[in-house]
């Protein structure tokens, strides 16, 4: 992933991020899932801040309905005081708490894997709402001077919702806001051309080298699949 293509222009102010999740805790292959894109978005800022040599204060929010990943959140806030990291975490449901709660001050936000959520729990059809809803409770009350970007990171198949990424810009085009679009994707096992969703990055592997002690508590995977939509927001 590129974090430099991601944030090109975050050379002052405070990065505020926030994270939904909707995943259901059901086998060890999701903890393994899980528990890897829990780190992803906090650690592709601080590897940018790192190689731009920014001081770029960074504040992360993580929305998760399932409170058996405390022990998970707990290990990624400690890891974050260390680099300077303010990460909070707040256990709700993220359908229904942006149906009924406004959330200034956002600049990032990541949707992982909300949208095949839905789609493999037979609520698709609701994902119109839920776009409604974070237009009206994040986008709408963002600082206008700032800076704002949506990155949608989920299952790259079209049986799983990823044709349903789209809905979000034409909600939001519908709403006056306006920006850039851009799709991506990771090689990754590539079985048809359908799957080239945009263009590809130039690697499969994660950010970081993850340590073997990591590697093994939790089977994590080395490599990306996913496919992902990245929003400008600029009016």
């Amino acid at each position: 992933m590129s974090a430099k293509h991601l944030f090109p222009r975050l050379k002052g102010g405070e990065i505020e991020l926030a994270t939904l999740w909707k995943m259901e805790l059901q086998h060890y292959g999701k903890i393994t899932c899980n528990f890897q894109e829990k780190v992803l978005a906090k650690n592709t800022l601080e590897f940018y801040r790192w190689k731009n040599r920014l001081i770029t204060p960074i504040n992360y929010t993580g929305y998760d309905k399932n409170e058996l990943w405390k022990p998970i959140h707990n290990k990624i806030t400690k890891y974050g005081k260390e680099k300077h990291i303010v990460a909070n975490f707040e256990y709700v449901d993220v359908i229904k708490y942006f149906s009924q709660y406004y959330v200034p001050g956002i600049n990032l936000l990541f949707l992982q894997y909300v949208i095949s959520y839905f789609y493999n729990t037979g609520q698709i059809k609701k994902i119109s709402i839920f776009f409604d809803d974070l237009i009206d409770s994040i986008v709408s009350k963002r600082d206008e001077k700032e800076n704002f970007t949506i990155i949608i990171n989920d299952v790259n198949s079209c049986y799983r919702g990823r044709d349903y990424f789209e809905d979000l810009v034409k909600k939001l085009k519908q709403n006056n806001f306006h920006g850039r679009v851009t799709s991506k994707y990771f090689n990754y096992k590539i079985k048809n051309r359908f799957q080239r969703y945009g263009e590809h990055y130039n690697s499969i592997q994660i950010l970081h080298n993850m340590p073997e002690t990591l590697r093994n508590t939790y089977n994590s995977a080395i490599y990306c699949s996913s496919a992902q939509l990245i929003i400008e927001v600029t009016g």
